[in-house]
């Protein structure tokens, strides 16, 4: 009886942790790619795969250029293209896969912009309002999304368009 009373002390309940702005934006953001790509049918930026949007957490937005050694462009939609989850997690090929893809479906020149984005782009310091504006909008053109989907030839085309609502990368 004793031992068990201690036991139950020493438990804790575990909590949620709240996710941060910054956090929720890259997950709306990563949804707006995924939703870039499956509106054009694009498979797997890594393996050419068919994408299963119909199934929770099948598909991720797969960074060209990972978020950590690359928070300056974390939110552009070029750095951002669907791949499946085996691929985006576990795939040690998943840059040589994606890049071969990116020449296959956009062709060499927006290859070649994309490799120097992160030149571009050198520093991002978004303040907490200025991330909060960024989600509202993001959000929204989520929701909105039909609405956005004449004009756009390919995928690369409606990333721009869709940056440039955000307005983030200017």
């Amino acid at each position: 009886q004793q031992w068990e009373d201690s036991t139950k002390k020493n438990r804790t309940t575990p909590t949620a942790k709240k996710k941060t702005t910054k956090a929720l934006l890259q997950d709306e953001i990563n949804k707006l790619a995924r939703k870039i790509d499956e509106h054009f049918g694009y498979e797997c930026i890594d393996c050419d795969k068919l994408l299963e949007h119909n199934k929770d957490k099948a598909v991720h937005g797969a960074h060209r250029w990972n978020v950590g050694g690359h928070e300056n462009i974390r939110f552009n939609l070029h750095n951002i293209h669907a791949a499946t989850s085996h691929c985006n997690r576990y795939n040690t090929e998943h840059k040589t896969g994606y890049d071969i893809k990116l020449v296959e479906r956009y062709g060499q020149d927006y290859y070649d912009q994309l490799h120097q984005i992160d030149l571009q782009y050198k520093v991002l310091k978004l303040n907490e309002l200025e991330l909060k504006a960024a989600l509202k909008i993001v959000r929204k053109l989520n929701r909105d999304f039909q609405t956005h989907l004449t004009g756009h030839l390919d995928g690369a085309m409606m990333r721009a368009y869709f940056n440039d609502l955000i307005g983030i990368y200017k």
